[in-house]
């Protein structure tokens, strides 16, 4: 590490063996990114639905890879969303705003 000599360095057992770690550092970087981006994708084509059928203006039906879910409310919670948005009308302002319920 405390060598002053390029051309010693360029031959030395040092050189080769940092140039070693280097590359198996870039490999497992790639590697890494790769298979995490791979995993996401996986994970989020899973909310995709095959088809979408909308029947009325409140019901609407999505097929995903043979099993079926549906738009429908049990209780307060929304099947298989990600995330919801509610849009309602202020009675006061009569204009319209949006509703974002966050459950932990």
């Amino acid at each position: 590490m405390k060598e002053k000599n390029k051309e010693t360095y360029e031959f030395s057992k040092l050189k080769k063996f940092l140039s070693i770690v280097k590359y198996i550092m870039q490999d497992s970087l790639y590697t890494l990114a790769k298979l995490s981006s791979e995993s996401f994708l996986q994970s989020f084509s899973k909310f995709i639905p095959n088809k979408v059928e909308i029947l009325s203006s409140i019901q609407v039906i999505n097929n995903y890879n043979s099993v079926e879910f549906t738009s429908e409310e049990i209780g307060d919670d929304v099947l298989f969303t990600l995330f919801s948005v509610d849009v309602i009308e202020n009675k006061t302002t009569k204009k319209f705003d949006y509703n974002i319920n966050i459950k932990d």
